[in-house]
């Protein structure tokens, strides 16, 4: 028999079809933000008039969206807290992604971004974490964090997203036929070995960005994480 390693298997819920990955199950983390450096044909010509020539940023060679922003040299990106009525870090990292959201591949963050966590650190620096959301739905994946100073202001931004999303959100396959069919390929996959449903929840998946590959296509699937049964008791 193969080693049972935890299966997450991802359901296009307009077919019957499904995505097979493994991974360990531990908390998920920033994607990396494989890319190359950015020059204007990549951003619509303004972002180095924007940030100066000390900032440093990078692009993603499969979207042509920026995946890292650094202050560099100058030590912050430029961003004006002057007028923000509540200077708090999860509020400083929304303004901050309403403003550069669109470099990333955002059309509105106040609707595609939900925040994760925050975190502050021993050096007394705060991060924000978000993942994308398309009409409600979390997008597999697609998360970002903000790094701000003691001070508030933004010292970086990194993480991926899936630009201009287009799928339908309503379900075709239920979450029961979901964990049924994700059931049939664990025992396929491992010979018959008993399981357990660790989630389910469900997510707009592109195979681009899991992959770090050109894909343009984005699918709404059924995310269902299995483990060994037996394994599981002890």
């Amino acid at each position: 028999m193969r080693k049972l390693k935890p299966l997450i298997v991802f359901f296009a819920v307009a077919a019957a079809s499904g995505f097979l990955y493994f991974r360990s199950i531990e908390k998920p983390s920033v994607l990396g933000t494989s890319s190359k450096k950015g020059g204007k044909e990549f951003i619509g010509g303004n972002l180095r008039e924007k940030i100066g020539d000390k900032a440093k940023y990078s692009v993603d060679r499969n979207t042509g969206k920026v995946t890292f922003l650094s202050g560099g040299e100058a030590g912050s990106l430029p961003f004006s807290l002057e007028k923000m009525a509540k200077k708090e870090p999860a509020a400083v990292a929304d303004k901050f992604m309403e403003e550069y959201g669109g470099y990333f591949g955002l059309e509105d963050s106040s609707k595609e971004l939900k925040i994760l966590d925050k975190k502050k650190d021993d050096l007394g620096m705060n991060h924000v974490i978000y993942n994308q959301v398309y009409k409600g739905v979390p997008v597999f994946g697609a998360q970002a964090a903000v790094h701000l100073k003691k001070n508030l202001s933004v010292s970086s931004v990194n993480g991926k997203f899936v630009p201009d999303v287009s799928v339908g959100t309503e379900p075709k396959i239920s979450q029961k036929d979901a964990e049924d069919r994700a059931g049939e390929l664990w025992r396929e996959e491992f010979d018959g070995a008993d399981y357990q449903v660790v989630k389910i929840m469900l997510y707009v998946f592109n195979k681009g960005l899991a992959e770090n590959k050109k894909d343009d296509r984005d699918y709404l699937t059924w995310e269902v994480e299995l483990v060994n049964k037996e394994k599981r008791k002890h």
